[in-house]
């Protein structure tokens, strides 16, 4: 409940996805099963919201599929319909900008997914808990009520800065993030729209359900926003300067 909250089904509603967790207390073994597949069993609390995880971002692709996936956060800029994607490889501080973003005027839409509309641009939210491997600097504390199993700290919509996002988003810009801490202050540099479409498409989730093979979708998207390179030295300049960078790329106003 702590990571799924907001997306349970209401009373009056059908569930599009189920599933079932118990608890065997003889082997203290978790056991997860839904209506599709067959069930898995662990004994770590961190590997059995890995496991649910995993599935429910399968079966959400399979849903739908006419939405381009990419492992990425997203964030809305409050009050403006404009959101930004975070994109990186697991462990380079994706998650752990987008809760510090989380202060600095932004919602939450997704740490995990970013599933686009190509013809729109639209992206749509996907509110699970934010999932964080470490605690995060000072300045961003972990609230009260996080959930903090054996390799993970979960921190749920409901205990975030600001309410997260129910609607679509315009997609205005995308920052690949890069983990630098030998640099003392963080730097940016805008991305082709070849560089940008090759690190879209190597972070695309469902690209075999697009045309040409999920290179088309990631042209279109990076023909369509502006990209930056970010490297990233620390976690509360980082904030700051790329709330800077990105209402700037709203104005169309010159880097430099």
């Amino acid at each position: 409940m702590a990571n799924y909250s907001l997306l349970r089904a209401q009373r009056d509603e059908p569930a599009v996805l189920r599933y079932a967790i118990d608890r065997d207390k003889s082997s203290e073994q978790f056991l997860l099963s839904s209506d599709r597949q067959r069930s898995s069993t662990t004994s770590d609390d961190a590997e059995l919201l890995y496991l649910l995880e995993k599935d429910i971002t399968i079966e959400v692709q399979k849903l739908r599929a006419d939405l381009y996936f990419v492992h990425g956060a997203a964030l809305e800029l409050a009050d403006t319909g404009k959101a930004l994607a975070l994109i990186a490889p697991s462990g380079f501080g994706k998650s752990t900008t987008a809760w510090g973003m989380l202060h600095h005027g932004f919602t939450y839409l997704s740490d995990e997914l970013v599933p686009l509309d190509l013809p729109t641009m639209l992206v749509y939210p996907y509110p699970h808990a934010l999932c964080l491997k470490k605690n995060p600097p000072d300045g961003y504390p972990v609230p009260m009520g996080a959930l903090h199993t054996s390799r993970t700290i979960h921190i749920p919509p409901e205990l975030m800065p600001s309410a997260a996002c129910s609607q679509p988003v315009t997609l205005a810009a995308i920052f690949f993030v890069e983990y630098t801490p030998e640099i003392r202050e963080p730097a940016v540099e805008p991305v082709s729209i070849a560089e940008a479409a090759a690190r879209i498409f190597a972070n695309a989730l469902n690209p075999l359900a697009h045309c040409g093979d999920g290179l088309d979708g990631a042209v279109q998207v990076a023909k369509s926003v502006p990209s930056f390179k970010f490297f990233v030295p620390s976690l509360n300049p980082t904030c700051r300067f790329i709330k800077n960078i990105f209402q700037q790329a709203l104005l169309k106003t010159p880097l430099c």
